[in-house]
C-alpha cells in the first residue's frame, strides 16, 4: 500500500510505500511467535556500495493492547484527528527521510502487539524485544526486488522503548543473528535500568506504563504471578486488567500522575516492594542492557533533561559498553529541564540531532568506520 503520512501540524503528507508484513520471531522461552510489522521500500538510488542496505525502526512505547500495533495508525497517521496516530509519527518520518537516501526500512510491532497469539505483549523484555527487531531485518532482506538481500548491510534505530529494543538488537545481534552485517544503531533515551526507570515514572505522565511492565513480566516470568497478585489491591488489579487492554494514548488520560502505592497492598511504592523480593530483583536484572558489547557502531543519545529516563543510565550505559569492548559515541545533551514529569524533557531531544545522527548511520552503511567516544 501507498500511504502519504502528515508529519507535524500543517505539514504535506508524505509518500511512503509501506507492505504489512508477518514474520517469525523467538518469545524469551525459545518459543516460535508470530509477529507483525511494515516495510518501507525505497524508490531512490543506494549509492554506498553494495546491496540495498535495511535499517529496522523499533517503535516508542505504544501500549500493550493487540490492536495497538504500530503498522495500524499508518493508514490513520495522516489525520492529526486520529487518537494515537502521534505514536507512529517520528518512525513514519525516518522511513521517508532513509528512503530518500536509498534505504529500506522495516518496522517491528514487537511480539504480542498486531497479532492475536495469546500472549501480552512483553514490554521493555530484553530478550523479545531484541529478538523483534533483529526478525524484522532477517524478514526486509527476504522480500524480492527491493534490492536488498541477506547480503545488505544493516543497522537499527530507537528512542525510548525503541532505544531499548535497538540496544538489546545490537547486543543480541553476534549470537542472535551472526549472519547479518550489524554496522550502525542510533540509541536514544534507552532504559538500561528497569528498576531505575520505574521509579523515574511512577507519577509522571507515563506512570500507567508501569502496568504494562508488570503484565510483561508476569507473561515471560510466571512465577512473578503470584508475587504481582500477593502485594495488589483490588485497585491495582483492575489497574493491569484495564492497562492490558489498552493504548497509550488511553492509559495516559486515566493514569497519567497517579502513583504505585494506590494499588499495592502496603500502600508502598512498587519498586520499593519489588527491590526486597530476590525473583523480582532477578528479573530486573535479566533485563538490563549494557553486560554484552554491541555489535557494529552505536551513537548513544541521552539528554540531562530527560524526566522519564534517567541521564545516568546512559552515562552507566557508555561505561559498560566501552568496558565490554564496544565501539560507542556518546552524545549527551545537556538541556534545562521544562515541566518535569510531564514527558518533555523526554520526548524533545529526539529531535535535535536527528539530521546529524542519519549522517551517521549513512556513513556507517557505506562502510566508514567510526572511531567514536571511548577512551
Amino acid at each position: 500500500m501507498r500511504v502519504g503520512a502528515q508529519i507535524g501540524s500543517g505539514a504535506t503528507a508524505l509518500p511512503l510505500d509501506a507492505t504489512r508484513i508477518m514474520y517469525w520471531s523467538t518469545t524469551p522461552g525459545g518459543d516460535r511467535i508470530a509477529t507483525s510489522g511494515a516495510f518501507f521500500e525505497s524508490d531512490a538510488p543506494w549509492t554506498g556500495g553494495g546491496d540495498r542496505p535495511v535499517v529496522a525502526l523499533a517503535p516508542g512505547t505504544v501500549g500493550q493492547g493487540t490492536q495497538c500495533a504500530p503498522s495500524s495508525f499508518i493508514e490513520n497517521v495522516a489525520d492529526p484527528a486520529t487518537p494515537g496516530a502521534i505514536v507512529a509519527q517520528y518512525e513514519l518520518r525516518l522511513a521517508y527521510e532513509l528512503g530518500r537516501r536509498g534505504i529500506n526500512t522495516v518496522m517491528t510491532d514487537y511480539q504480542g502487539l498486531g497479532v492475536k497469539t495469546g500472549t501480552v505483549h512483553p514490554y521493555v523484555n530484553r530478550r523479545a524485544q531484541g529478538a523483534a527487531v533483529l526478525d524484522s531485518i532477517r524478514a526486509a532482506q527476504q522480500i524480492p526486488g527491493t534490492g536488498s538481500s541477506p547480503q545488505s548491510a544493516v543497522g537499527a534505530w530507537g528512542y525510548s522503548q525503541g532505544g531499548g529494543a535497538a540496544a538489546a538488537a545490537a547486543e543480541m545481534a553476534a549470537e542472535y543473528a551472526p549472519e547479518l552485517s550489524f554496522e550502525g544503531t542510533y540509541a536514544g533515551s534507552v532504559p538500561a535500568d528497569l528498576a531505575d526507570t520505574l521509579g523515574r515514572i511512577d507519577g509522571s505522565v507515563l506512570s500507567g506504563a508501569i502496568g504494562y511492565a508488570l503484565n510483561g513480566f508476569r507473561a515471560v516470568y510466571p512465577e512473578l504471578g503470584p508475587i504481582i497478585d500477593q502485594y495488589t489491591n483490588e485497585a491495582g488489579k483492575e489497574w493491569l486488567a484495564t492497562v492490558a487492554g489498552q493504548c497509550l494514548f488511553q492509559t495516559s488520560a486515566r493514569y497519567a500522575l497517579h502513583r504505585s502505592s494506590e494499588y499495592t497492598t502496603t500502600g508502598e511504592p512498587l519498586l520499593t516492594i519489588l527491590r526486597r523480593i530476590p525473583a523480582a530483583e532477578e528479573v530486573l536484572s535479566d533485563n538490563r542492557l549494557g553486560l554484552v558489547a554491541p555489535s557494529g557502531s552505536v551513537w548513544l543519545d541521552s539528554a540531562t533533561s530527560d524526566d522519564i529516563v534517567p541521564f545516568d543510565q546512559a552515562a552507566e550505559l557508555d561505561t559498560s559498553w566501552c568496558a565490554a569492548g564496544g565501539n560507542i559515541r556518546f552524545a549527551p545533551q545537556q538541556l534545562p529541564e521544562v515541566l518535569p514529569g510531564l514527558g518533555i524533557g523526554h520526548l524533545l531531544p529526539q529531535n535535535f540531532q536527528i539530521g546529524q545522527v542519519q549522517n551517521w548511520l549513512v556513513d556507517r552503511l557505506s562502510g566508514t568506520t567510526d572511531e567514536g567516544t571511548c577512551g
